[in-house]
């Protein structure tokens, strides 16, 4: 049998690790960027479920409402039969109330 000599190896390059890039911190945003930067983004979101509701309801049938038939009512009650209440004693209760109406 005659002998057959094994075909030369592929050099294969040896793979280059090098470290994964990093980006540089990001500057820290003020209270204010923030604020502006999340209105920007709850706006869009907003804007982009209005028009999915539009589309969603585009179908159904309504009738417009005419402002003359709502009724409009006082805010604070005037009959004898709710008298305003008693304003609370300390501070604490003002506060309290204030934040219950």
């Amino acid at each position: 049998m005659p002998q057959t000599h094994p075909a030369p190896a592929i050099d294969h390059p040896a793979p280059t690790t090098q470290a994964p890039t990093v980006p540089p911190p990001a500057a820290e945003l003020s209270l204010g960027e923030r604020l502006t930067l999340v209105n920007t983004a709850m706006t869009a979101r907003l804007d982009e479920a209005a028009v999915a509701y539009e589309v969603n309801t585009a179908h159904i049938e309504t009738q417009p409402v005419d402002l003359a038939d709502v009724v409009i009512v006082p805010l604070t009650p005037t009959s004898p039969t709710h008298p305003q209440p008693t304003p609370p004693a300390t501070r604490i209760a003002i506060v309290l109330d204030r934040a219950h109406q």
